[in-house]
């Protein structure tokens, strides 16, 4: 009986690890210039239409709203190298780490273009 409890625990345990996923490190940015670097930002994924998904950085304040955060393309980027397991999965929350690139126009409608380097799931 103790081993049985035990292997639960040890089973119950693996399961509640947050998911660290693989990043490919080749980027549809990699020929922008890299303005800044951000480690382990929490934030969420968001369907941005047209089979686009986006990251909504979460706010430092207690009262986060993410649809005002989601209208405001400063808080949001898009990712030119999202794993294909998190496209198209919305409401996940997330902590993330990438390169923030120059702004493109056709990019800068929807957010601000990033290379992760890092994604794991909440």
């Amino acid at each position: 009986m103790k081993k049985i409890f035990i292997l639960c625990s040890i089973l119950f345990f693996v399961a509640c690890q947050k998911e660290n996923i693989e990043v490919v490190a080749v980027s549809d940015y990699d020929n922008l210039k890299t303005t800044k670097t951000i480690k382990n930002q929490n934030g969420f994924l968001m369907d941005a239409g047209n089979n686009l998904t986006v990251i909504v950085v979460e706010g430092n304040g207690d009262n986060f709203d993410p649809l005002s955060c989601a209208a405001n393309p400063s808080e949001r980027y898009v990712v030119g190298n999202l794993p294909a397991q998190l496209k198209l999965k919305t409401d996940l929350k997330i902590v993330f780490s990438g390169e923030v690139k120059e702004s493109v126009i056709s990019a800068s409608l929807l957010g601000i273009p990033l290379k992760l380097t890092k994604i794991r799931v909440k």
